[in-house]
């Protein structure tokens, strides 16, 4: 109401938590109405792709690491499995909301001979976004903390509106569409390019806002 930023430096103090090397984790997810693997529900989440970036110091270049499915066959015990790898055994696990923990959980429930190990990650996480909620407010947020209306006020040389395909809707909707076999042949190497590209920049935007 001020106009002016607002800082709660206990709710800062949260970052200290973190340990490096630090990961940046986002999660793209289909939920079909008709579902496509027999133990899965009607409109049950089902992540397709991953963006992973990782900080081995605050002042290192940042690596890349991604998953995005084929669109035949089940996907998910490579997915697993590649995540798993990725990343590692050490260092905090940043997200942006509880999707990515709600996400793992119900991994742990399909796969339980990976439940330990990804169990072992979910103590690894931390939610980003709970910075913007309780240690720094904006009056440029417009009251929300996603991180569509935070990125542009913090970081505002990068942006969403540069890219095609630039929301969570319409990634569900797009790999959908390939994986039924209701798109042109041609523009599917286009769109998977889409697609890699807008989770990629939702992990970025977690690496920026970090150190904003």
């Amino acid at each position: 109401q001020g106009g002016e930023p607002r800082v709660n430096h206990d709710g800062l103090k949260v970052l200290d938590q973190l340990q490096w090397p630090v990961r940046y984790l986002d999660f793209e997810a289909v939920n079909p109405t008709l579902p496509w693997f027999e133990e899965v529900p009607p409109h049950e989440m089902i992540p397709f792709q991953y963006s992973l970036h990782v900080l081995d110091t605050p002042e290192a270049e940042p690596r890349h690491c991604e998953f995005l499915a084929e669109t035949d066959g089940d996907w998910r015990a490579l997915m697993t499995e590649t995540l798993l790898h990725d990343l590692g055994t050490a260092g905090s696990i940043v997200v942006y909301s509880n999707f990515e923990k709600t996400q793992l959980k119900a991994l742990a429930q399909m796969f339980p001979v990976l439940e330990g190990q990804i169990n072992a990650v979910l103590e690894r996480l931390f939610d980003l976004e709970q910075v913007f909620k309780r240690g720094y407010q904006h009056p440029g947020f417009a009251g929300r903390t996603s991180i569509k209306k935070v990125l542009p006020v913090m970081v505002p040389e990068l942006s969403y509106k540069d890219l095609a395909l630039n929301n969570g809707n319409d990634a569900l909707g797009v790999f959908g569409l390939m994986r039924v076999g209701a798109m042109d042949a041609g523009q599917v190497p286009v769109q998977r390019e889409r697609l890699l590209a807008y989770c990629k920049l939702d992990t970025w935007a977690m690496v920026r806002l970090h150190l904003a």
